[in-house]
């Protein structure tokens, strides 16, 4: 084999006159909360350039700020600036879901939390009233009700069609239809052969080389 080398790495550590990036953490005070609480908003938090401390340690009072000039200048090594805003609160508000959800003409959707409280007598129960109430339950989870308006033991596809249970399982393929066989390749197609994804995305039916790539 190869002859053991004769030095190693050390002092890894930056120099306490190196400038590096120093992010403040977020906290709870007005400016570090989230300006929205559902629908997007921005946390903010303080990113600057400093040197001094330890090279470790970002102790605020060991470090002296400098011009952000200084770090863009070592990109390289320290990559770009940390965002001082980042995205928080991305779900969807319940007004906004209400908007959309009509919940399936059998009851009313509530604007405070944006789900659906189905209309006494109309039969109807689940998250969007569109099951019956007369399917009941299979292994403590509703049965559905397909585009037909029958119970379906399974789940429904992309296009209403009751996917029955196969094997103790209801099998959507890669597109969200019923797969019979209940047997679903790498690719997600319905009885297919692929049995691996190669690292550029090709379904492989065989295996893949040492670069990641599907075997000829």
């Amino acid at each position: 084999g190869e002859a053991p080398s004769m030095s190693s790495a050390c002092g890894t550590r930056a120099c306490p006159d190196s400038p590096r990036w120093d992010v403040s953490a977020f906290g709870d005070d007005a400016a570090r909360v989230c300006s929205a609480n559902c629908g997007g908003g921005v946390v903010q938090r303080t990113v600057r350039c400093v040197v001094g401390g330890d090279g470790v340690s970002l102790d605020a009072t060991a470090l002296t700020e400098v011009d952000d000039s200084r770090c863009a200048a070592m990109v390289t090594a320290l990559g770009p600036a940390p965002a001082s805003d980042v995205p928080c609160s991305t779900q969807t508000c319940p007004s906004r879901i209400c908007e959309a959800n009509v919940c399936s003409f059998s009851g009313t959707c509530d604007a405070a939390s944006g789900q659906c409280v189905c209309d006494e007598g109309s039969g109807k129960t689940g998250t969007f009233c569109d099951i019956h109430e007369t399917c009941g339950s299979l292994n403590d989870e509703l049965i559905e009700t397909d585009d037909a308006g029958d119970c379906c033991p399974g789940v429904v596809d992309t296009n209403g069609v009751c996917c029955h249970v196969q094997l103790g399982v209801a099998v959507l393929d890669g597109s969200g239809k019923c797969c019979a066989s209940g047997v679903v390749d790498a690719c997600g197609l319905c009885d297919g052969p692929s049995r691996v994804v190669d690292v550029i995305g090709q379904c492989c039916a065989g295996s893949l080389d040492a670069g990641g790539h599907c075997c000829a």
